[in-house]
């Protein structure tokens, strides 16, 4: 990815390596690993590239840390849990 790329040029079918994924939500590469771990991020080419929706997982994974001081597992059960709190809300949305 070019270094004056941004997040905003990025569609959900982009796809960033973990450099490229460490500089844009400056985080250290342990961090990736460790939310890959957890299978709270996926990546492409064995953990070597990520979707650019990974971008929005590891702000929303930095805003719980931070927010409620979670430890990972934490992290990835609050996240699986907000994702399926979207899911309801959009099924009942199509049901009204």
């Amino acid at each position: 990815m070019a270094r004056d790329m941004m997040p905003e040029t990025l569609d959900e079918t982009s796809v960033l390596t973990k450099d490229d994924l460490c500089r844009v939500c400056q985080v250290d590469a342990a961090w990736i690993d460790e939310l890959h771990a957890l299978g709270v991020l996926e990546s492409q080419l064995q953990g070597r590239a990520y979707s650019a929706v990974s971008i929005r997982t590891i702000t929303r994974a930095r805003r719980l840390e931070r927010d409620f001081a979670l430890n990972m597992p934490g992290i990835a059960l609050a996240l699986d849990l907000l994702d399926e709190i979207e899911r309801l809300r959009a099924e009942v949305r199509k049901l009204r």
